[in-house]
């Protein structure tokens, strides 16, 4: 369906009709809940972060058993929550989270894999472009270079890989 054959749609619908289907929408999923929650109440967004900072720490530190490191959910948390997010630094501040527990985790728990270091370097490329687009570079600049100092000594080359992203990004920070 084109949008145009879902606005013809729409506008033929009563209002009770067009209630009773976002209504619906809404009990579907959690991500229509989120996103008509900033639709309806903008304000309640910092709640929503903390809920989206859950599902990723839930990851790498649940509550109960051990980690379970489902990239696809990580994945997903952070561009379900970019499609609701209107304010930048809420999203910056998730990103950033998801490379901090990553970091925290292999700290924890030694040596991973290729392929963990790579998404959580991955990430924190996505999330210092993101932080300078935006021009946050100056209020983010310590917890960015805290990750920095954080992943130093860890294997696979991951702590060059997270000082170089840092340092490409931070040119002009002498350390």
């Amino acid at each position: 369906m084109k949008i145009a054959e879902l606005r013809y749609y729409l506008s033929h619908l009563s209002k009770n009709e067009l209630e009773t289907l976002i209504v619906d929408l809404f009990k579907r999923n959690d991500f229509n809940k989120d996103l008509l929650e900033t639709k309806i109440n903008p304000e309640n967004e910092q709640t929503l972060n903390q809920k989206y900072r859950k599902l990723i720490k839930d990851e790498f530190f649940p509550d109960r058993g051990g980690p379970k490191l489902r990239y696809s959910i990580l994945r997903k948390a952070i561009n379900d929550y970019k499609k609701i997010s209107k304010k930048p630094e809420l999203l910056a501040d998730l990103m950033l989270y998801y490379v901090e527990n990553g970091v925290e985790f292999t700290n924890e728990y030694g040596d991973i894999n290729e392929d963990f270091y790579f998404k959580i370097e991955n990430m924190f490329s996505k999330a210092l472009d993101y932080i300078f687009k935006h021009n946050m570079e100056k209020k983010i600049e310590d917890r960015c270079l805290k990750i920095t100092i954080n992943s130093k000594g860890i294997g696979w080359g991951f702590s060059d890989s997270m000082a170089d992203l840092f340092y490409d990004h931070y040119k002009s920070i002498d350390y």
